[in-house]
């Protein structure tokens, strides 16, 4: 099964300041195995968000932690937060509702929601990584196979508002209150490794960097187990040469329970 987009996928957040809460709307589609990702940057305490909720007034759902990132505490306990929560209740113009144990000094998100996610394994793999001194631009590979979704997050401490996301990714949101710029995107990708990264002037800026990627669900074109042609017939071996035939595979039809063989794609 394909990572599709429905009709609202990606939609940012705002900026709050002084806060021990916050919140933004957002319209999550009903989905089949769909997953709400939300991005969450700020800085001015140390420890991440202490919770995470959709539709606290509704289904009030909680969101789990997969990843956090703090590229330089000394400076101001800026980090970037990726949480996920498998299939949300869909609902038009709820809330997403960030908690923090203190007042948080700035704060900002995103959230992005997609469809055919692998409701089990989530993620296959995660990076992160960070800067503190030295003019580098935020970038992080993070290794994929083909049809999974990447999403990262971004944030620096700066008085430069240049952060645009690279060739092939998507924004989902960006924020900038004068001091701290966060931001978050997503891309398919294509192959074994995914390169993430920022366009931005390098200027020795604290920044961090944190991505995962989203595993297609089982069925269809991902994410199932194939077993190739095997040269044998009920057991014995086949007299002759054994040719393989890379055209010919077999796979589990989950309405029979059985293994099936199909053509590959060219």
């Amino acid at each position: 099964m394909a990572i599709t987009e429905p009709t609202h996928c990606r939609e940012g957040g705002t900026v709050a300041t002084s806060v021990t809460s916050f919140t933004w709307t957002r319209t999550v589609d009903a989905m089949t195995n769909g997953i709400l990702v939300v991005q969450v940057v700020h800085a001015g305490i140390s420890g991440n968000s202490v919770s995470v909720k959709w539709d606290v007034a509704g289904a009030n759902q909680a969101l789990t932690l997969f990843g956090i990132i703090e590229p330089a505490a000394a400076f101001a306990n800026e980090q970037a937060e990726l949480w996920h929560l498998v299939s949300p209740a869909a609902g038009a113009s709820k809330l997403i509702t960030v908690t923090f144990s203190g007042s948080m000094a700035i704060c900002m998100g995103g959230s992005i929601a997609l469809a055919g996610v692998d409701q089990t394994t989530v993620w296959r793999n995660a990076a992160q990584t960070a800067n503190s001194t030295g003019p580098t631009v935020p970038s992080i590979t993070v290794n994929t196979a083909s049809g999974d979704r990447v999403i990262d997050a971004m944030v620096a401490i700066t008085n430069v508002d240049d952060r645009t996301p690279a060739a092939g990714q998507t924004k989902i949101w960006h924020q900038w209150n004068g001091t701290l710029n966060g931001a978050g995107s997503d891309e398919a990708a294509t192959g074994a490794t995914q390169v993430m990264s920022w366009n931005t002037t390098p200027s020795g800026d604290p920044w961090g960097q944190i991505a995962g990627s989203l595993m297609p669900a089982a069925g269809g074109g991902g994410g199932g187990r194939t077993f190739f042609q095997n040269p044998s017939l009920n057991g014995a071996s086949i007299a002759g040469p054994k040719q393989f035939n890379p055209s010919l595979e077999f796979t589990r039809r989950p309405d029979i329970g059985l293994y099936v063989p199909r053509r590959m794609a060219a």
